[in-house]
């Protein structure tokens, strides 16, 4: 499913201050080992919307490029799709 090489936008599930939240951002796979992927990204973009679509208040831009290493396997890896740039 997954390619080194190439950017997927990553849907992960985790901790937040109401509860259970989700986080997306677009990362590129550097390497594949099993169920893990190592990752580098441009860094996490949190979603800025609520599931209304109201814009949250707060800093919503990318942060430094990342590294990381992701366990799809994990009952917090929600969705990955590839990511094209147009």
């Amino acid at each position: 499913m997954f390619e080194v090489g190439k950017e997927y936008h990553f849907c992960t599930i985790g901790a937040a201050e109401e509860g259970l939240g989700d986080s997306e951002a677009v990362w590129e796979v550097v390497g594949i080992d099993g169920t893990l992927l190592s990752l580098r990204g441009p860094g996490i973009k949190s979603n800025p919307f609520h599931d209304n679509g109201n814009l949250l208040a707060g800093d919503h831009k990318p942060k430094e490029r990342g590294e990381m290493v992701l366990n799809t396997a994990s009952c917090f890896f929600h969705s990955a799709r590839p990511f094209r740039q147009d």
